[in-house]
């Protein structure tokens, strides 16, 4: 599944003051403040705002098309009407932005598990995991082009088991993921925090990758990602 990304974050290893600022700005998003007293602006609306200056270039302009649908991806808890929803935010921005036709929350989560970016890469929850633990609502309408929204993406794990779900349904969308911060494990190819890329996420035999790294014994071939210099 092609993917683009706005934003890196290093969760340990790297000292610099850019990977520790790069934490800084993951806890921000999380919880949709400002990342500093300098940038005032909340991170739905700072990402939506950057987004919006890329999308007229390549790549992201192969995903934020005028019939995109945004669908955002649920986060590790249950979903509820009430309750904060990082990855519905940022969609919403996006589209106030003019980006994407409409935002449809049509997948659910059903039954809390752990957050991916918190756990080492052998205790990430694994597809049947993400598979039994979510629901798809059917849509009004037959979309042909379903941007995925997250807000931070680390094995790709639930990217692929939404994207898998939502292909049954429409087998001839083409579906594809926006992550505004992805996880850079190894910190010696955590570069900067703001470090547009696209890519693709694959599956191998018996797990999901996004980085360089390994899970569950795995071996992993690097993906080559298309840089975005910032300006």
């Amino acid at each position: 599944m092609n993917f683009c990304s706005l934003l890196s974050y290093n969760p340990k290893g790297n000292t610099t003051i850019e990977a520790i600022n790069s934490r800084v700005y993951l806890r921000a998003l999380k919880k949709d403040n400002s990342p500093t007293q300098y940038n005032p602006v909340i991170m739905s609306e700072y990402i939506a705002e950057e987004v919006r200056k890329l999308s007229p270039h390549p790549p992201f302009n192969t995903f934020f098309k005028s019939n995109t649908v945004l669908v955002p991806i649920p986060g590790h808890a249950v979903t509820r009407e009430a309750s904060f929803w990082g990855s519905k935010r940022i969609a919403e921005a996006l589209h106030k932005q003019g980006l994407g036709i409409h935002v449809c929350t049509c997948i659910e989560r059903l039954k809390e598990i752990l957050p991916a970016h918190m756990c080492k890469p052998e205790d990430r929850p694994d597809l049947d995991t993400h598979y039994n633990s979510i629901a798809v609502r059917p849509l009004m309408i037959i979309p042909e082009e379903i941007l995925l929204i997250d807000d931070i993406v680390t094995s790709g794990t639930i990217a692929l088991t939404c994207a898998n779900i939502l292909k049954t349904m429409f087998p001839h969308c083409n579906i594809q993921l926006f992550a505004a911060m992805r996880t850079m494990t190894n910190p010696n190819e955590f570069r900067t925090i703001h470090d547009a890329v696209a890519g693709n996420i694959t599956a191998s035999p018996c797990e999901l990758s996004l980085d360089d790294f390994s899970i569950n014994n795995c071996n992993v071939t690097r993906k080559k990602y298309n840089i975005i210099r910032r300006p």
